[in-house]
């Protein structure tokens, strides 16, 4: 049957608000599952231990029985659409990363609505889609870089290094990432904070710890950039990737 099993948005506030903690609870993921457990823990997700089936910390829905082919996000959004995670992806054309959480007030109203929807467990299939430190608020996987065939610039004006590095009056003088490396890396400032943007897939990067290096940060959280790739090469993208994998999962 599909559930929301009970438990208060408080009891999760941890996991939500800690990647690293959520990665940490896929030690013992099955490892044939078709669904990585970083695509999991981007859409907010974590391991409870029971079979293949995690829970989203925003919402509470559970998601298991995962099939080839499966897209964590999609899935997410399909049976859970009132999340209230789901519902900042809509209303944020392109990907964003942040240390935020997302309005309390927002989460205990999705929890208090008792709403039922996931996955079919008892059926044959059952199918089921980020910031610098450790949250990420926003991440949409709804971009040009994931679709196949897609080539083209987001921000055609910021192609040039040189326009993007322009961007960047008024950024935060106090920042330990300095303008010159960020636009190298694709990205121009979007004049609030240290809201930065990728020209090409639109992923968005703020909440910059001091020592979070762009190249890096982009791999992280937008792997399938594809400007980042022809720019770094998928070498340094999967490197990047698999040192993340690394560093939070100690054995599986």
């Amino acid at each position: 049957m599909d559930y929301i099993p009970e438990s208060p948005y408080e009891r999760m506030r941890p996991l939500r608000e800690d990647f690293n903690l959520r990665l940490n609870t896929f030690s013992n993921f099955p490892r044939n599952s078709p669904v990585k457990p970083l695509d999991l823990v981007r859409d907010y997700f974590y391991y409870i231990g029971i079979e293949d089936k995690c829970q989203c910390t925003h919402c509470g829905g559970v998601l298991g029985g995962w099939m080839p082919g499966d897209d964590v996000h999609r899935e997410h959004r399909k049976h859970f659409p009132d999340c209230p995670y789901m519902q900042q992806c809509l209303q944020t054309p392109h990907p964003i990363i942040s240390l935020q959480p997302l309005n309390q007030s927002d989460v205990s109203q999705e929890y208090n609505s008792g709403q039922s929807h996931g996955h079919n467990f008892g059926h044959q299939h059952q199918s089921s889609s980020g910031a610098p430190v450790a949250m990420e608020t926003t991440v949409s996987q709804e971009t040009p870089a994931d679709k196949p065939g897609v080539t083209r610039p987001k921000y055609r004006e910021y192609s040039l290094e040189q326009t993007r590095l322009s961007s960047y009056t008024g950024w935060p003088s106090q920042m330990k990432q300095k303008p010159e490396n960020l636009s190298k890396a694709g990205f121009f400032y979007l004049g609030q904070g240290d809201k930065v943007k990728c020209f090409f897939c639109g992923g968005i990067l703020w909440d910059w710890d001091p020592t979070d290096e762009p190249y890096t940060e982009h791999a992280k959280w937008f792997p399938k950039c594809p400007w980042l790739s022809l720019s770094k090469g998928d070498a340094f993208v999967d490197r990047v990737q698999k040192d993340l994998m690394t560093m939070n999962i100690v054995e599986w």
